[in-house]
Order: structure tokens, then sequence, then C-alpha cells
């Protein structure tokens, strides 16, 4: 098993995100909802419901980053970059979800509407000129000590490197879910966003756009059946 996750550390996080997804389907499930959790969770269940949507979302988009990561190392150090590498991705990811945690206080923070009009955010937010810039930075290379205590710190340095570009480009549609209960359609749709936007050779906004504003009419359709 380890010797298999030397070798391909990039099942580590497909594992991780197979884990995420089949707990929030299950929640969904147990609820008999397309939504994983309820209208009110306590702030930790929202910061845990959050970082599980992260890694059912995100982590699979850093694959590519993972190998890159694994392959700059020693094979005995692999799977132990690859880990430090998700603490420093994970580490943006939690100071944004404790952002959204806080904001949850306002009423607005848990009306579908809100979750819409981020959508609509996102999809301008996807046509801003500064996106290439972030756009590149998601796929920034550092340099990597090959061994001890300064590769730990490198390569927890180049999982924040990625994080913090990718939550620029994705915050929108990432409070959108959380709003919506994170609802598993919304995330299938965000996911598969990001997933697009990743292996993109040049930043192409068009899918972008339109598949932000799918979103968001669908989310309109569902506050009009449960939400009046």
């Amino acid at each position: 098993m380890m010797g298999s996750l030397q070798s391909h550390p990039d099942r580590l996080v497909i594992a991780i995100a197979a884990l995420a997804w089949a707990w929030m389907l299950g929640e969904a499930a147990a609820a008999q909802s397309l939504s994983c959790c309820g209208p009110h969770p306590t702030p930790a269940a929202d910061l845990a419901s959050w970082m599980a949507m992260v890694g059912a979302m995100m982590l699979p988009v850093t694959t590519p980053a993972v190998r890159d990561v694994a392959s700059r190392s020693f094979r005995s150090r692999r799977l132990r970059v690859v880990l430090e590498y998700l603490l420093g991705y994970a580490a943006c990811w939690i100071l944004a979800g404790a952002a959204f945690v806080l904001l949850r206080i306002h009423p607005l923070v848990h009306d579908l509407r809100t979750a819409a009009a981020l959508c609509l955010l996102a999809a301008a937010w996807a046509a801003l000129p500064v996106r290439a810039r972030w756009f590149a930075r998601c796929h920034r290379q550092i340099p990597l000590c090959p061994s001890g205590a300064r590769g730990d710190l490198d390569a927890l340095r180049q999982g924040a490197v990625h994080g913090a570009p990718c939550i620029k480009m994705c915050w929108p549609l990432m409070f959108a879910c959380g709003i919506t209960g994170h609802d598993l359609l919304i995330m299938i749709g965000g996911a598969t966003l990001a997933a697009t936007e990743k292996r993109m050779f040049r930043l192409d906004r068009k899918p972008l756009v339109l598949g932000a504003i799918a979103l968001a009419a669908w989310i309109l359709v569902k506050w009009g059946c449960v939400g009046r």
C-alpha cells in the first residue's frame, strides 16, 4: 500500500476526494435532500462541511501539482511532501472557510437568492482581467529543497502558493455552494468548472461565465420551489 502511494501519490488525493464525496452523498441521502447540510448548522459543523466540500471539489484539480511535487522529491519522501503540500493548500481554504462561517451570522448568508447572486458574481469574476494573472499563479512552481526541514517548509509553501490564487478565483462559487447547504448539483457544477479551468492551456472565460450563470439559474429554480 505504502509503496503504491510512494509511486503514485496522486492516488491519495483521489482517495481523499472520494471519501469527501461519499460522506456528503451519505449526509444528503440521510436528509432525503440534494443538500447535505441543514439550514442552520453549528459553526463547527459548518466549517467541517466546508472542508469536506473543498476536499470533494478542489482536491481533484491538484493532482497535476501533486505529481509535480512528488517528482521533484526523493522517492522516500514523496508521500511526506505530498501530505505537506496538501496541508499548505488546505490551510488557505480553512481561512476562507472561517471567513464564511463568520459571515453566516447574517441572515442573508442563509438565503438562496444570495447564493444565486454569488454565482452571477462568479460569472463577472471570470471576466476580470486580473484572473489571467491568478490563473498563471495557480501553476507556479517554487524551488523545493530535496530533504530536511527546508524541504518540508518548501512543500507547505508550494501548497499555499497554489491555494491562495485558487481561492481568489473560486471563492464566489464556493460561498454559493456553502449557502445552498452544499447542494450536490451545485457542487458538481462548480467542481466541473474548476476542473475545466485547471485543464486549460490558455484561459478561456466563456465556459466559466456560462457555467456560473447556469448554476445561478438552478439556484433560483430551487428557491422558487422551496423558498417561498
